[in-house]
C-alpha cells in the first residue's frame, strides 16, 4: 500500500510545473482616500455633446486658421449628495482619459472615427472657457478648471466647452463633409 501511495505522490509530482523564481515585471496599486465624495447625475454619466450642423466653408471664415475656435458648444457634469468635512472647501473637476485611442497627442484633441461616411481633417479641442484660452492638451495630463461645491447645497455643476476644429491649414477644402463621432473617458477628481 505503501509503495502504490509513494508511486502516486512521485507521479504526481511530475506532472506539476517546476516554480521559476525569476520576475517578469511588477503591479503597482495606487489611490487616495479623499472625505470628499459626490454623486453624478445620472443622465451625466454618459453625455452626448451635439454640434450644430456645419460646413466645410465654416472651417475657413474671415481667414480663421486651423485648430481655432468656432462657437463653442457648452457642456456640463452635474454632481449632488456630495459629503464632505465641516469646514473644508472641497473643489471638483473632471480627469480625462489620456490615454484614449482616440486622443491626438500631438495637439491634444479628439480625432474622428473613420470610414466612408465620417468627416475627415477634423476633430474636437476642450476647453475650460467659452472664449478658448484655456485649451485643455489631451493626452498630456491637462490642468482642468476646478469649482467649488457649495456647502449649502451640497452640488456643484462641472462646466467645459467643446468645439470642433479644422486640424491643418489646407483650408476648408481639406475638410470633408461626413458623421463626426468620437469619445473621451472621464472620472471626477477632488482637491
Amino acid at each position: 500500500m505503501k509503495r502504490i501511495a509513494l508511486a502516486s505522490l512521485v507521479a504526481l509530482a511530475a506532472g506539476l510545473p517546476t516554480l521559476s523564481h525569476a520576475f517578469d515585471g511588477r503591479i503597482q496599486f495606487s489611490g487616495k482616500i479623499f472625505d470628499t465624495t459626490c454623486k453624478i447625475n445620472p443622465s451625466d454619466t454618459d453625455k452626448l455633446v451635439e454640434f450644430p450642423q456645419l460646413k466645410p466653408a465654416d472651417f475657413d471664415t474671415n481667414g480663421r486658421p486651423a485648430n481655432t475656435l468656432l462657437s463653442p458648444t457648452e457642456f456640463s457634469i452635474q454632481l449632488s449628495n456630495c459629503t464632505f468635512s465641516a469646514g473644508s472647501t472641497p473643489k471638483a473637476k473632471i480627469k480625462f482619459d489620456d490615454l484614449g485611442a482616440l486622443v491626438d497627442r500631438n495637439n491634444g484633441g479628439l480625432m474622428n472615427l473613420t470610414g466612408t461616411d465620417y468627416a475627415e481633417n477634423v476633430q474636437v479641442n476642450l476647453y475650460g472657457d467659452s472664449a478658448g484660452t484655456q485649451k485643455l492638451m489631451l493626452g498630456s495630463n491637462p490642468a482642468t478648471p476646478s469649482f467649488a461645491i457649495d456647502s449649502a447645497t451640497n452640488s456643484v455643476t462641472l462646466k467645459y466647452y467643446a468645439n470642433l476644429v479644422r486640424q491643418d491649414t489646407t483650408g476648408p477644402a481639406g475638410v470633408r463633409p461626413g458623421i463626426y463621432n468620437s469619445q473621451i473617458r472621464y472620472q471626477i477628481a477632488y482637491e
